[in-house]
């Protein structure tokens, strides 16, 4: 094997002691020149010179490596709710309802909480920061078109093909659950009213390559 002085220099930090930077591996293997030991000063090599490559002894990882121990880390998994400030809610509520068909699982005086299934949208009243802009939340219905269609009706101010935003601020982005890879179970779907409300064949095969559908 043949590496530039360069990579040689990086890798095995020429100059230094050998193992000066082991301390921050991770018992992976490492490139040793000859079967090298820590402790032993590595001369500089030129350029093109062949190289022996092992792999660090065990025994080497654990007198000379930091303890590493595996630490499971929490996965995301989805997105429970969103949470949109507006300026009153019943005002909020009305500019909502000519745009989509809302069905409330709840309601304090000035909160308001949209289902939508196994999630939902949480409206609050008080609103105080300025428009969105790049920022925005994404909806997804089943007819997509006529959503856009009713929120320039309702007052939305139309952004691009896909996008609109409220009186208050708030920019939302509308995609048809078919063209997308987001998913409910055929029983939630049932249970919103929506049997029969398939993916497209390119959501589907965007799935298939992630190994999230049949």
């Amino acid at each position: 094997m043949r590496l530039q002085e360069t990579v040689l220099r990086s890798l095995l930090c020429v100059g230094r002691v050998a193992g000066d930077q082991v301390r921050r591996a991770q018992r992976d293997p490492l490139l040793c020149v000859h079967e090298l030991l820590i402790g032993v000063g590595v001369a500089p090599l030129g350029a093109g010179d062949e190289l022996s490559v092992v792999e660090w002894p065990a025994h080497h990882c654990a007198l000379y490596t930091a303890p590493v121990t595996l630490v499971p880390v929490p996965r995301l998994v989805g997105i429970n709710h969103v949470a949109v400030e507006v300026g009153d809610l019943d005002e909020a509520l009305a500019f909502y309802g000519r745009i989509f068909d809302l069905t409330l699982r709840g309601r304090m005086r000035t909160m308001a909480f949209v289902d939508m299934g196994d999630q939902f949208l949480a409206l609050s009243q008080g609103r105080r920061q300025p428009p969105d802009e790049e920022r925005h939340i994404g909806l997804v219905v089943d007819d997509r078109e006529a959503a856009l269609a009713a929120a320039g009706e309702a007052g939305a101010e139309l952004l691009g093909d896909n996008d609109f935003r409220d009186p208050w601020g708030n920019h939302f982005q509308v995609v048809d659950y078919r063209d997308i890879q987001f998913s409910k179970t055929d029983r939630i779907l049932a249970g919103m009213g929506l049997d029969g409300l398939a993916k497209s064949e390119r959501a589907l095969a965007e799935l298939r390559e992630k190994g999230l559908a049949d």
